[in-house]
């Protein structure tokens, strides 16, 4: 099992270093310019958000971006600056249906270079899109015409208050600075899997995490926020203050404004967990695969234990492997013998559970998300509570995948399941596995094709087995599928925060039309941010 490795992007990444493939980063048959036939398929992909920005037509040459520049400390890149801004419109998704074209890319430094730059923005009617880490599967963190305010460049502070147990952190951070600040006072938080990842964007948009099944997820440890939302003011918002905006920004993603920083709660971090992959051969799938079912749907199964499955492709020798990647978020010794009747319920390929540190464990798939580019394919639904999905069905569509197509099962539950639907913008907690069908690395239409194929045709072979849910960070339903019965309230305070839909590069939610502004939000308090040049 030779050759270079291979990683599979999702909140739970399988450590990188197992996986065996070569990785191709898409050629240029695969990125021609798209006919108009292919524009009307782009429309119906639902890989591409349905919300795309139509401002195709807005180019550097209708505005008059001096004026923004003089006003703010940051840096604002337009197509005019060459190479610059091609690699600064270049997003983690390489796949070419999602077109980054925006008109300009603001690099802000500040929360007042937020504050200015959207009521330019509003004010030349120029659609928005927020950018962090950049790794939004669905591409929402660009557009196609329009702005995007790049937080990802400057600010990502992070202030730990040991003594409170509270992390404040500028919504540019990464996963690993908040972690590694965090740590040093042996504490951490619920923030996905990868290091390398956006906060920001995973946060609001649930956040999935090695804690969650013990703590819930990353919005259910969110305190308070700031938000910068389409007037240009500054709301300090928490349970207390604002609980309306509060509320929504808790799975909402940025329907509401650019979220410039938020503050979480910390709790105690192992000096050690047990983590890490071990490899099956497809010979022993159907009996892996049995079993996992039977392990993860253990009520008494502890809370500090997590267990995923993922399918392998091996393109190198033409394989196939299943495999599982745990973690055990206390001592290493009680996961082990937790853990002994799953993994050794077959031979293995290989083994590389062991103790290591929270944070060895949450950067073991960074390398994979520092390549910016690479085409990347996901499609995610919620499986129903008890439901009980024949193994064989899962072979089935394994075996039926290609060298770029990936089967993933994520095992959550827990501490979610002990909130209401309606505790947080974030509804579907009715779910303790999420299954995905997911592709990275392929080259061109045709082995996109397969794998939509694919796809597909796996979605419909486990239809049965749905909830009618899927996690959003993941996949990009319609609105009423990702919110459901919260979206009539969403809908009253996106209509309070943002009635002319400015922020609409998201899942997103359609303001009412019969809502204003309050008064709270004064046109001498915009006069004033539009009137500071720093």
């Amino acid at each position: 099992m030779g050759g270079a490795t291979k990683t599979t992007p999702s909140e739970a990444s399988p450590v990188a270093e197992t996986v065996p493939a070569e990785v191709g980063e898409g050629t240029e048959e695969g990125r021609k310019e798209k006919t108009a036939e292919e524009d009307v398929e782009q429309e119906e992909d639902p890989q591409v958000p349905q919300e795309e920005e139509q401002e195709a037509e807005n180019t550097v040459a209708n505005f008059d971006l001096n004026d923004l520049r003089e006003r703010i400390e940051g840096d604002i890149i337009t197509p005019e600056d060459g190479p610059a801004f091609v690699e600064a419109a270049v997003i983690w998704n390489g796949d070419w249906k999602i077109r980054s074209s925006p008109m300009a890319i603001v690099q802000v430094r500040c929360t007042e270079d937020v504050q200015k730059s959207i009521l330019y923005a509003k004010e030349n009617k120029i659609g928005i899109a927020f950018r962090c880490g950049g790794h939004s599967m669905k591409g929402l963190s660009t557009s196609v015409g329009g702005m995007v305010i790049d937080l990802g460049k400057y600010m990502r502070k992070v202030e730990v208050d040991p003594e409170k147990r509270l992390v404040k952190f500028q919504g540019g951070c990464r996963i690993k600075d908040i972690d590694a600040e965090a740590t040093k006072y042996d504490l951490c938080t619920v923030l996905g899997a990868v290091g390398n990842a956006g906060a920001g964007g995973l946060v609001s948009g649930g956040g999935l995490g090695h804690f969650t099944r013990k703590e819930g997820l990353s919005v259910d440890n969110v305190i308070s926020a700031e938000v910068v939302c389409a007037r240009g003011l500054l709301h300090n918002i928490s349970s207390d203050s604002e609980p309306d905006l509060f509320w929504a920004i808790r799975g909402g993603q940025s329907n509401f404004g650019c979220i410039v920083s938020f503050t979480m709660r910390l709790f105690d971090c192992p000096k050690q967990i047990l983590a890490g992959m071990i490899l099956y051969d497809m010979q022993y799938a159907e009996k892996i695969i049995s079993e996992y079912m039977q392990f993860v749907e253990d009520p008494d199964l502890p809370r500090e234990l997590t267990v995923h499955m993922y399918s392998v492709p091996s393109p190198s020798d033409g394989k196939k492997y299943v495999s599982l990647l745990v973690s055990y978020v206390g001592p290493p010794e009680e996961g082990y013998h937790l853990l002994h009747p799953l993994i050794h319920s077959a031979p293995c390929v290989v083994n590389q559970i062991a103790p290591k540190t929270y944070v060895q464990h949450q950067n073991s798939s960074n390398d994979m998300y520092s390549v910016k580019g690479v085409p990347t394919y996901w499609k995610s639904r919620n499986i129903t509570m008890g439901a009980k999905i024949p193994p064989k069905l899962v072979v089935e569509s394994i075996e039926a995948s290609s060298d770029y197509s990936i089967l993933v099962l994520e095992h959550y539950g827990g501490k979610v399941l002990e909130l209401s639907s309606d505790a947080t913008a974030y509804y579907h907690r009715d779910c303790a596995v999420i299954m995905s069908f997911t592709g990275y690395g392929y080259h061109d239409e045709k082995e996109r094709s397969e794998l939509m194929e694919w796809i597909s045709k796996s979605t419909s072979m486990f239809e049965p087995y749905y909830n009618g849910t899927s996690y959003m960070n993941y996949d990009c339903g319609s609105a009423l599928e990702s919110f459901a019965g919260n979206l009539p309230r969403l809908r009253e305070i996106k209509s309070i925060y943002d009635p002319d839909n400015i922020f609409r590069c998201n899942t997103n939610i359609a303001p009412l039309e019969d809502i204003q502004y309050p008064t709270r939000c004064g046109d001498d308090e915009i006069e004033k941010i539009n009137s500071e040049t720093n």
